[in-house]
């Protein structure tokens, strides 16, 4: 079976990184801590924990039928990039101070 040129497209592997502060450069934001790092590099995002890859921006949104904020110990537990949670949604003490 042949395969077409496009269905190569979609199975190649997207390696573009993005910093953190590039993606959010529209979003109305606060930050706790310290503040945002420019130097946070972000290869991806996603608001399904199941699918988070290495490196991505997780954003945790209340939805119609599940919460993601419930799965931010798991997501705390892979190696995203960093987190995005809605304001007044999880406590800041969960959050630990990057070095």
């Amino acid at each position: 079976m042949a395969t077409t040129k496009s269905q190569k497209n979609k199975n190649q592997e997207q390696t573009a990184e993005y910093s953190l502060r590039q993606l959010l450069h529209s979003v109305d934001y606060s930050t706790s801590g310290q503040g945002l790092s420019s130097d946070i590099m972000v290869s991806g995002v996603t608001v399904d924990s199941r699918k988070l890859a290495a490196g991505a921006l997780f954003v945790a949104l209340a939805g119609m039928k599940t919460d993601g904020h419930a799965y931010l110990e798991q997501v705390m537990a892979s190696n995203c990039a960093d987190i995005m949670v809605q304001k007044n949604r999880v406590p800041l003490e969960l959050f630990a101070p990057c070095d």
